[in-house]
């Protein structure tokens, strides 16, 4: 099996690049991106967590709408009944079996609202949850069948996942799965056979020094049906509070943000990693603020979060760190 712990990183990159470079950085991430996908689980059986998740989606649910009114173009909170979600998840930590993908916390933000974090522990998340991912090469590989099909209702084999670590407050979750179970390739419906995925999924670093103003940027990320799709910005500032940036915070976040001007995203982009002309994440993609500023989780927030919750520690300690 291949080394899922490579290095995809190296020396600081200059504070522009061209075109080129540009096109370079993305490709180099795309091993390393997941499409991350969470959908609520059925809860029959299971009547007291049934019970208290409808209570706290309810209050989220009111607490938003109160928080929004009168203000335009803002999500409320995802209900119970909206379905799939879907963000973009990158290898942080990784050993020959096991991958931990880091991504945003947002895609569960029906069950947390401010004043109102830590509702559930990780063992409940996951039990309300469903958290499934797949890879670049596993889409690359739906693409070239049944073209015939739309995009959309081309079946995906994904894997499922857990929730290892989490932070609302913070906007980062991380994820982790044995990486013998991520599909590759799926013919079983001509009579083919299921394969696994043997290619490498690098390690995603984190860079050891905030960006410089100016510097140029790009974000890789999965919105939905279009994995590898990127966007290019130029940082203005590293550390804005969250109530710098708009006086709606009705999630309580509590992060400080890297601004990007230029780097507008779609959905589906959050939890992507923002990249340095080196292939180093200098942050993870938040949201668009005013139609035309990239906003992503600062890298020393990113940092603290990791070490706080151990992400990077492993039993035995034989793996690649980010």
């Amino acid at each position: 099996m291949a080394h899922h712990g490579q290095d995809l990183g190296g020396a600081p990159g200059p504070l522009g690049f061209d075109r080129e470079e540009e096109r370079l950085v993305a490709m180099a991430a795309l091993p390393s991106l997941f499409c991350v996908l969470v959908n609520p689980k059925d809860l029959t059986g299971n009547e007291d967590l049934d019970t208290r998740y409808q209570e706290v989606a309810d209050k989220v649910r009111k607490d938003d709408k109160r928080s929004c009114r009168g203000i335009k173009n803002l999500d409320a909170a995802i209900t119970a009944n909206t379905g799939e979600r879907q963000a973009t998840g990158f290898v942080v930590a990784a050993n020959d079996t096991t991958l931990r993908v880091l991504t945003c916390a947002h895609v569960i933000d029906d069950i947390f609202t401010v004043d109102n974090h830590n509702q559930f522990n990780l063992e409940e998340v996951n039990a309300l949850f469903r958290f499934d991912v797949h890879c670049y090469h596993h889409e690359v590989n739906v693409r070239t069948r049944l073209i015939n099909q739309k995009i959309s209702e081309r079946l995906r084999f994904p894997t499922q996942t857990r929730v290892i670590a989490l932070d609302t407050q913070k906007d980062l979750m991380v994820l982790e799965f044995d990486v013998g179970y991520l599909c590759d390739r799926d013919e079983t419906d001509v009579g083919g056979a299921r394969t696994w995925c043997e290619a490498m999924h690098p390690v995603i670093h984190r860079a050891d020094a905030d960006p410089s103003k100016m510097q140029k940027m790009v974000l890789a990320g999965w919105p939905p049906q279009r994995a590898g799709s990127c966007a290019i910005g130029q940082v203005s500032f590293c550390h804005w509070t969250y109530d710098a940036i708009t006086a709606v915070n009705f999630k309580g976040y509590t992060m400080r943000l890297l601004e990007i001007p230029g780097m507008v995203a779609d959905n589906g982009f959050s939890g992507a990693p923002v990249l340095n002309g080196a292939g180093q994440y200098v942050g993870v993609f938040h949201g668009v603020f005013n139609l035309s500023t990239g906003y992503a989780i600062c890298s020393q927030d990113v940092r603290d979060f990791l070490q706080e919750h151990n992400v990077l520690v492993w039993e035995p300690n034989d793996a690649e760190e980010a």
